[in-house]
């Protein structure tokens, strides 16, 4: 009797838990390299791209690890390490560093 009511609550879990997994199997991941001035930061993909977002709501700070979309521009939800939902707008993807950073200066965006 304990043995058919555990497979049955496993069979009720194993889709969320699936769904967990698939959300970072299915996206690109990121690490935040740099903060820039007003809400702009980059960030290096695990291929080795560069990407300039703004943050519309939620926070990131250097060092976080994040999962989502990075290579289209426009409005994307992202997730951090912690499962945090954060809304950004791709400004410029597919970038090197140094392209990167001379978008920053550009954009008068390197912080002081």
């Amino acid at each position: 009797m304990k043995a058919k009511r555990l497979l049955i609550i496993l069979a009720l879990i194993m889709p969320f838990i699936g769904g967990i997994s698939n959300l970072y199997a299915s996206n690109d991941r990121g690490v935040v390299v740099y903060e820039a001035r007003s809400d702009y930061y980059v960030i290096e993909t695990d291929s080795y791209d560069y990407v300039i977002v703004e943050v519309y709501s939620g926070s990131l700070y250097e060092g976080d690890i994040l999962y989502g979309n990075f290579t289209s521009y426009g409005f994307q939800y992202c997730y951090n390490q912690y499962d945090r939902k954060i809304r950004i707008y791709i400004e410029d993807w597919g970038l090197t560093k140094s392209s990167a950073i001379r978008w920053l200066e550009n954009h008068d965006k390197i912080r002081d």
